[in-house]
């Protein structure tokens, strides 16, 4: 597979087998699709942190609960917890 017609095409094929090329040509495109998976990451998180922060949609469940949730072996062990919800 050759490119004729511009210096620049023959210049890229130089030196080049074609396996090197089809080397590159693969790697190009795992370039391009790990690319596409850190753009999709980005915006993953960029929505993430917008509806985090967005009042309304994570305020208003304050939980309590006491401090000590474990005991000596032998005690009994109690757990209280409230929520309020709104």
């Amino acid at each position: 597979m050759y490119f004729r017609g511009t210096p620049r095409c023959d210049h890229m094929m130089q030196g080049h087998s074609h396996l090197q090329l089809f080397i590159l040509y693969g790697a190009l495109q795992s370039l391009s699709d790990i690319m596409d998976v850190i753009i999709f990451k980005h915006r993953f998180l960029t929505v993430s942190i917008f509806l985090l922060w967005t009042t309304g949609l994570t305020d208003g469940s304050d939980v309590t609960q006491t401090d000590m949730l474990w005991k000596t072996q032998g005690d009994n062990a109690t757990m209280s917890c409230t929520h309020k919800k709104g």
